[in-house]
């Protein structure tokens, strides 16, 4: 594990160290989100139906509404809805400096 100062969060990429996080929700949690947004405040009920499970007729409900949730994942990443310092604020930040085509991030 690895503390990022710049993002302000955890970090950790090994398998093994993945794997346990993974299997000890009560330590490890992104529940405010990875960075673009603080999903305690509002929006996690928008994630959590695509993320995991198997196929079958609730994830066929939740899928139903698809294009309202990527309505609010788009609404969600646009420059005025993020946290000042934030990744997906620095993400707006490499479009400003022409570094990366608006187009790439719509």
């Amino acid at each position: 594990m690895v503390y990022l100062d710049r993002y302000r969060i955890w970090a950790t990429a090994r398998y093994e160290e993945v794997n346990a996080a993974l299997k000890d929700c009560e330590t490890y949690s992104s529940a405010s989100g990875a960075g673009l947004s603080n999903f305690r405040k509002e929006g996690r009920e928008n994630l959590l139906p695509y993320a995991f499970g198997p196929r079958n007729e609730l994830l066929a409900q939740a899928m139903a509404k698809a294009q309202t949730v990527q309505e609010w994942i788009t609404a969600s990443c646009q420059r005025e809805s993020l946290r000042p310092g934030s990744f997906g604020a620095q993400i707006w930040e490499t479009v400003d400096k022409g570094k990366v085509p608006l187009t790439v991030y719509p």
